[in-house]
């Protein structure tokens, strides 16, 4: 029984990703690690608890609205709107509220 159970638990950590998508464990990670380091350089002093939800959050709106096939060939290609597509990611996700520049009267 004990044999069955670690069975099971090696096929579902397996390479098949968790969520129905083909980002490995590997690609998210390295995405997420991305994007806290960028936000920790960005936002000197940032709560790293937000960041992290703030993370969690432009990662998964990739994985959903870009998904693994799209984002491969547009990172391959050097797309250079994948970035601002993952730019507004970010700022749908962000915790705090965007300054806005005033308007010159």
């Amino acid at each position: 029984m004990r044999y069955l159970a670690i069975a099971l638990l090696m096929y579902a950590c397996g390479p098949t990703p968790a969520f129905g998508d083909d980002f490995s464990t590997s690609d998210i990670r390295t995405m997420w690690q991305g994007c806290y380091q960028g936000g920790m350089r960005s936002n000197q002093g940032a709560i790293p608890v937000l960041l992290m939800e703030w993370c969690d959050c432009t990662i998964d709106k990739v994985r959903k609205e870009i998904g693994y096939k799209e984002y491969i060939r547009r990172d391959m290609e050097k797309d250079p709107l994948l970035m601002l597509d993952i730019r507004k990611f970010a700022e749908q996700c962000s915790p705090l509220p965007l300054i806005k520049p005033q308007e010159e009267v």
